[in-house]
């Protein structure tokens, strides 16, 4: 029988700590679901836009090898995530939408991912 485990984050700007947290999350029989949190949400969430658009992010993180589908939530859906069996979420994230009242029952944070080590990511994560 598969699991599925949907991983909630913002992917912006995706690095190799994004890479770890879905390493975490997969595994054999397991159909891994992110779930991006849109451009909208991270402003309503954060008080800031994304460096990267969300269609961009939720495609990037689509293409990877184990990730089974990625998806889109935020205000616009009412959050709503795909149905699953194990809920994972970025430990920053998780904080943004538990203060916000997002009720996540369940969900499991994962470490956050580090900050790009690169001077201009550095800068271009700061100003997004």
């Amino acid at each position: 029988m598969r699991t599925r485990r949907v991983l909630v984050g913002t992917f912006d700007l995706f690095n190799v700590g994004h890479l770890a947290q879905i390493s975490a999350v997969s595994g054999p029989d397991v159909d891994v679901i992110v779930a991006v949190v849109t451009d909208d949400g991270i402003h309503n969430l954060m008080g800031k836009y994304p460096y990267l658009p969300d269609i961009e992010r939720v495609d990037i993180v689509g293409e990877m090898a184990d990730v089974s589908a990625a998806t889109l939530i935020g205000p616009k859906n009412a959050w709503e995530l795909p149905v699953y069996d194990e809920l994972h979420v970025d430990e920053q994230t998780l904080r943004a939408l538990v203060a916000a009242g997002i009720d996540l029952v369940g969900a499991q944070p994962l470490a956050a991912t580090r900050k790009p080590a690169n001077a201009a990511l550095c800068l271009a994560s700061n100003a997004a």
